[in-house]
């Protein structure tokens, strides 16, 4: 008896020395790539711009990526994920595109920087979303990103706001194929289209503001 609660003891201590180990699916994480920037940037504008942190739609509060397949079944990609949440990738892109772009003589500032702003920018991403179908025929898949800003001009010794831009910018862009690694390319080619219209219509609108004062 005594030998076979040693013969246990034993075999106890070597499956506690052994390594269970499970292969797991690799996780893959993405994040928005910039394209150039178009020669005919527009020129400087006075000030300093804060953009603000963005909101979004309920739908895009996870980071996984997602799509929609033949415009019926809703697809996580569990596997495959953005390097933080889509709302605060695109307000990320934007000021890296906006400081690049330089259009600011005061630049551009995040969020909680403790530079007062002669302007702010607020965004709502309202969809991001790829689109899949069971083609693999290039422009039958794509993906799609709508973004709502708001372009503020501070008003010192008031709460009102006073909003110089509100506009909504859609933009659908095609993938070469429906599989999962060609949405995050066709998405940056979005979001740099995207953010160089917006940055056309900031310095138009706030000429405009300065030309009516």
């Amino acid at each position: 008896m005594k030998r076979i609660i040693i013969f246990l003891f034993i075999l106890l201590l070597l499956y506690g020395c052994i390594s269970i180990k499970s292969d797991y699916p690799e996780i893959n994480l993405y994040r928005l790539k910039q394209e150039p920037i178009p020669d005919n940037k527009p020129g400087k504008l006075e000030g300093t711009l804060q953009v603000r942190d963005f909101s979004s739609a309920e739908q895009l509060y996870t980071n996984n990526i997602i799509a929609i397949w033949d415009g019926e079944r809703i697809q996580h990609y569990f596997y495959h994920r953005w390097v933080s949440a889509p709302a605060e990738l695109v307000k990320d892109f934007l000021i890296q595109r906006l400081s690049d772009e330089n259009i600011f003589e005061g630049g551009v500032v995040k969020p909680r920087s403790l530079i007062i702003p002669d302007y702010i920018l607020e965004g709502n991403l309202l969809d991001m979303i790829a689109h899949n179908t069971k083609d693999k025929e290039p422009d039958t898949n794509y993906v799609t990103v709508s973004l709502c800003i708001n372009l503020i001009k501070r008003e010192p010794l008031t709460t009102t706001k006073n909003i110089l831009l509100n506009k909504v910018y859609n933009i659908s862009v095609p993938r070469h194929d429906n599989e999962v690694k060609s949405i995050p390319p066709a998405f940056s080619t979005a979001m740099s289209q995207i953010a160089d219209n917006i940055i056309t219509d900031i310095y138009n609108t706030v000429n405009k503001s300065k030309s009516n004062e």
